[in-house]
């Protein structure tokens, strides 16, 4: 029996770069404008992390560098990711939520749906329908709300990354 690993990105605790220009107006004169407090919902619980502020001096205006695994949401990468891998696997986003609670992480359901919609659109950004060269290819039967459903993971060579989608449906 062949196992997947799936990697999930780690939520870092500071940034550890400082950028190299403002993402507006690619100014690289910048000052250190503080730091601020986070808290974000991540996989074992509420964590809280430091984002640094920066002053572009081009534009004007205060920019937010998050630590790896965190944005602008409230959820950290590792839990949007974990969440959109029992998506890709037939679970409702009620069931999802549902399963969350029974961890102790407490997600509403429509930020749970906002978060689904997000993850699909970035997915079709980086091209998902594209051809690749891949190392294998694996079908098994999981069951889902009872019922029985046939999955297909594939195994890219060249990124290392595990597409797993349900059988018969082209995404």
């Amino acid at each position: 029996m062949r196992n997947v690993i799936l990697r999930f990105p780690e939520v870092g605790q500071a940034p550890t770069a400082r950028p190299s220009a403002c993402p507006r107006c690619r100014c690289t004169a910048l000052q250190g404008w503080g730091a601020v407090k986070k808290t974000v919902i991540d996989t074992q619980g509420r964590r809280t992390v430091t984002a640094r502020r920066y002053f572009y001096t081009g534009c004007q205006r205060t920019f937010q560098v998050y630590p790896e695994g965190v944005t602008r949401r409230q959820r950290s990468e590792r839990l949007l990711q974990r969440c959109g891998l029992l998506w890709g696997l037939g679970v409702s986003v009620r069931g999802i939520v549902t399963l969350l609670k029974q961890f102790g992480i407490v997600v509403a359901r429509m930020s749970a749906w906002c978060d689904m919609r997000a993850l699909g659109e970035r997915v079709k950004q980086m091209g998902v329908g594209q051809q690749v060269r891949v190392l294998g290819v694996d079908g098994f039967s999981a069951r889902v709300r009872g019922q029985a459903r046939g999955m297909v993971v594939a195994v890219d060579v060249g990124e290392g990354f595990c597409r797993l989608t349900r059988a018969g449906i082209v995404r």
